[in-house]
């Protein structure tokens, strides 16, 4: 700073320094806190002072108006750059923050387990701590009673990994708090002593704990100590990074019951004794259940890209289709009907079908028929001609369609 003004006396003039002053004043504001600008102006006022009062052109007494007015100057211009430096500096550290959340809520979107979406949330957690060394994350889930820790990242993260904590043991204005879905923001854990609800340590300058909130109830925290207080981008990304961790918890565990739903659903249906086939809106059939290997003699996907018509009698094939063609129109169940179907050997079984129209369901886009012996649903004098013998030259031509179906089909089963 006396660099510059010396300057200004060679040039017999210190005030024609100042222009000098101001461009490196505004560098210290973008690389200084406010008292480090305080202390680099103040020094270069002094050493204004000096330089002019060195040069002689002014008396002592006359140099308070000037020094005055420029001492002024400087002190608004120092308050103008450091408040500019305070905007830059957050508008970084929230582009910062946005960063590591749009990160974070990509990898959440494709985990796959809990323990991937703890990682995910342990490491964007870290990170927004500006992964200080001794900052340390860990993301605790409902387990039981307790809240597990599923991940840990950061200083002595294996002291926490296993863990858990208790939120029954929580201090009663923290335990409400947190119940009610807000966050926990500890200024100083040192002062308050250690938390009996915590199975690992948590000693640090600040600690802060946000709620992982479905349906309106805590199913789990993402918990971050850090040895200096977080600022304000960090608290909010932290809340905000709480939200999208359990919409990826719902998202797994609502996942799990449909595939809990679907492997039910399966089970029932591979172990209906009725025949269910889904069959196209041209009459391929593109699933049966195991059911259609007892009754029809065929092997597991062998009539799979069959036409369904070419397996009902002649004489009733006209009548069984009109009643599927009807039952389309019908918003769910539609009206049984008896019809004939060739069976393996050539015989021909009476059966009652039942069609569900599901041509709008895009999992299915089909119908779904339940057909079953209707011998077991009718009277004995019209069970009596179940099963008639087809000539064996039809027999012959439907076996060769079937042969030919079969091999054409792109796939196998087609799963419910």
């Amino acid at each position: 700073m006396a660099g510059l003004l010396a300057v200004g006396m060679g040039l017999g003039d210190p005030f024609r320094a100042m222009p000098l002053f101001y461009p490196a004043l505004a560098l210290r504001a973008l690389h200084s806190g406010a008292g480090g600008l305080i202390a680099v102006g103040l020094g270069y006022t002094a050493c204004f002072v000096g330089a002019v009062a060195l040069s002689g052109d002014l008396p002592l007494g006359g140099l308070l108006m000037p020094v005055a007015a420029q001492v002024a100057g400087l002190v608004i211009i120092a308050a103008q750059l450091s408040l500019l430096a305070r905007l830059l500096a957050r508008h970084e550290r929230a582009s910062d923050c946005e960063a590591v959340l749009s990160g974070a809520s990509g990898a959440l979107g494709t985990a796959s387990t809990r323990e991937a979406v703890g990682e995910t949330a342990a490491e964007a957690a870290l990170a927004l701590a500006r992964g200080h060394p001794q900052a340390r994350a860990s993301v605790v889930v409902e387990s039981g009673k307790r809240l597990a820790v599923v991940a840990a990242r950061g200083q002595r993260a294996s002291e926490a990994s296993g863990g858990w904590l208790d939120v029954e043991k929580l201090p009663e204005r923290y335990r409400s708090s947190f119940q009610g879905g807000c966050a926990l923001d500890l200024p100083d854990v040192e002062a308050i002593g250690p938390i009996g609800a915590f199975s690992f340590e948590l000693v640090g300058r600040a600690v802060f704990a946000t709620p992982l909130v479905v349906e309106d109830e805590p199913i789990g925290a993402v918990v971050l100590k850090s040895p200096r207080k977080l600022d304000a981008a960090a608290r909010d990304s932290l809340s905000r990074l709480g939200e999208h961790v359990a919409l990826a918890l719902a998202r797994l565990a609502a996942d799990g019951r449909r595939r809990e739903a679907d492997e039910r659903f399966r089970g029932l249906v591979q172990a209906s004794p009725d025949v269910i086939s889904l069959v196209a809106a041209d009459g391929t059939i593109s699933y049966q259940n195991p059911s259609a290997e007892r009754l029809f003699g065929y092997g597991p996907g062998e009539l799979i890209g069959a036409s369904l018509a070419d397996m009902v009698h002649p004489d009733d094939v006209g009548r069984f289709m009109a009643v599927l063609a009807e039952a389309s129109d019908w918003p769910s169940v539609g009206p049984a009907v008896e019809a004939r179907m060739c069976r393996r050997d050539g015989s021909w079984l009476h059966l009652e079908t039942i069609a569900t129209n599901t041509l709008d369901d895009a999992n299915l886009s089909g119908m779904v028929l339940s057909s079953r012996d209707a011998r077991e649903t009718v009277s004995p004098q019209r069970a009596q001609p179940a099963r008639e013998t087809v000539s064996p030259r039809r027999a012959q031509r439907l076996k060769g369609i079937y042969r030919l179906r079969v091999l054409g089909a792109l796939g196998g089963e087609k799963s419910l």
